[in-house]
């Protein structure tokens, strides 16, 4: 285990692409992170499952749920309390669909930070910014690059 600090109890985000080529940062961090508590994975095709049989046929002890709502309401029912939504999936084309997009927006309604991983920037989406700072939460896109001045040559 390492001695650096977690960034939270995630609920990762993978609805109809868990166990497919498009999962593939969902299924690195159900099979390891040391970034996030990794507390259930949402995608509906496979619920009621444990996320590291469905990916390699040995249990993980993080459970498959059909909805963010419900992984966030069996997080704080059943032990630590969800604070961040990392967007597991990567779409072809690295766009949410409107589905997914409603689903992430959730999220930050139920007060989550978004940690996301795609070609478009959701934290420049007004509607979701708008939430996230009405919600008083973050929303973290990984592919950004640091500032210019921020950068070494």
């Amino acid at each position: 285990m390492s001695d650096t600090p977690l960034d939270g109890n995630a609920v990762v985000y993978c609805e109809g692409a868990f166990n497919t080529t498009n999962g593939k940062t969902a299924h690195g961090l159900v099979r390891r992170t040391s970034r996030y508590r990794v507390l259930s994975v949402v995608d509906s095709r496979h619920r009621g499952r444990d996320a590291g049989d469905v990916l390699d046929g040995r249990p993980a002890g993080i459970p498959v749920l059909e909805s963010v709502r419900a992984a966030v309401s069996a997080a704080g029912g059943q032990g630590p309390k969800a604070t961040h939504l990392v967007v597991g999936i990567a779409p072809d084309g690295g766009r949410l669909s409107p589905e997914a997009r409603k689903d992430v927006l959730e999220a930050l309604e139920l007060g989550l930070h978004v940690d996301a991983g795609l070609h478009d920037f959701l934290s420049e989406d007004p509607e979701m910014a708008g939430v996230a700072a009405l919600r008083g939460v973050r929303i973290r896109d990984v592919r950004r690059p640091p500032p210019r001045e921020a950068l070494h040559f």
